[in-house]
């Protein structure tokens, strides 16, 4: 009976230490489960923070460029490069005074340079040069431009032009564009020349501090003899004011007056 006992004893220490094996797993054990769960919650965690950077790195980009200076659009290189349309002419307007006439071409149709600086060298026949100097212009949309370069005491043979390589454009709504003519032109013959009159008004909606006139004497066969500018001021709205320039050489022959009206409205 004792012996039974002692078997019955062993066999329930035996079951009982099966049991706490089951439900107590060993410390080993323990360290193996809370690993695996944080291995997981570490990916998790990690799969989330990737998302969220790849939802703020576009607001992160547009931030950057927020912050980061806004390149002109006149920087650009979305707009057709000015040119000199052909080597300048050389005019004699008296014995020791004369011009050179350079021809300068905007293609764009909407942008145009509000501040143009460009500089030139004089050269007499031999090729040396003789002068040099800069300057600075405007040129508007699409405009076929013309500028006055002139020269007293000598008078050069050639002169070579140089644009600024890299002008900055700027664009020009119709809104602030000026619309003028000249009208009621006027050639008369006098003891000091060739005098042109005429009216230039203004047939926009803006008010212009000042305009540019600019005449070209070309003969029959569209050659150009003789070239002049002025400056006429304060031109309201739907207004005119007169003007009038001379050519100190009488051109008797038959001629047509190219008159061009500009203003800087940029």
């Amino acid at each position: 009976m004792k012996n039974q006992d002692k078997k019955r004893l062993k066999k329930s220490v035996s079951q009982a230490s099966i049991e706490s094996d089951t439900i107590n797993p060993s410390a080993i054990e323990r360290f193996g489960f809370f690993w695996q769960s944080f291995n997981k919650r570490k990916l998790f965690l990690i799969a989330v923070i990737v998302f969220l950077i790849l939802m703020a790195y576009p607001f992160y980009l547009g931030g950057q460029q927020l912050l980061k200076p806004e390149t002109p659009i006149e920087n650009k290189s979305i707009f057709a490069p000015l040119s000199i349309v052909e080597e300048p002419l050389i005019l004699t307007r008296t014995s020791d005074t004369g011009l050179a006439l350079v021809h300068i071409k905007n293609t764009n149709k909407q942008a145009g340079v509000p501040k143009l600086l460009f500089s030139w060298q004089a050269f007499d026949a031999a090729g040396a040069k003789i002068n040099s100097g800069s300057g600075e212009t405007y040129i508007l949309p699409e405009q076929d431009k013309y500028i006055i370069l002139p020269f007293i005491g000598v008078i050069p043979d050639r002169v070579k032009v140089n644009l600024e390589p890299n002008p900055t454009f700027k664009m020009l709504s119709k809104s602030a564009s000026a619309d003028l003519r000249a009208v009621n032109l006027i050639k008369a013959l006098t003891s000091d020349g060739t005098n042109i009159s005429g009216q230039v008004t203004n047939n926009s909606a803006i008010y212009l501090e000042n305009a540019d006139v600019l005449v070209l004497i070309r003969n029959i066969t569209g050659n150009i003899l003789g070239a002049v500018s002025t400056q006429v001021g304060s031109l309201s709205a739907q207004s005119g004011v007169d003007f009038s320039v001379l050519w100190p050489n009488r051109i008797s022959e038959d001629v047509t007056l190219d008159v061009r009206v500009e203003a800087n409205t940029f």
